[in-house]
């Protein structure tokens, strides 16, 4: 799971997200959450064009809506498209990489 950014209590929805889905499915997770809560900030994990590598599935539960650097944006898309790993998006995810 990756959280972070403006407008939501992302510490809180981490745990109650991966706790709930845990209880029903057999799940392990890594979560990746960036603190603060500017909405222009672009997560180091995404600097890596592998950053998806080795996951089953990811979920994106973060809120950057104010990042508008188009190539960046299409780095973590592409990580999803093609045949690449499988996303979900949490609600303000639809946000940031409109």
């Amino acid at each position: 799971m990756i959280a972070g950014g403006c407008c939501h209590d992302y510490p809180n929805q981490s745990e109650i997200l991966s706790t709930g889905i845990s209880q029903r499915a057999n799940v392990e997770w890594e979560i990746v959450r960036q603190e603060g809560s500017a909405r222009d900030v672009k997560m180091a994990l995404y600097d890596d064009p592998n950053w998806a590598d080795g996951y089953d599935v990811v979920l994106h539960n973060e809120c950057y809506g104010g990042v508008d650097d188009a190539p960046w944006l299409e780095r973590i898309v592409k990580a999803h498209s093609e045949g690449g790993v499988p996303a979900m998006f949490v609600h303000c995810s639809l946000h940031s990489y409109r």
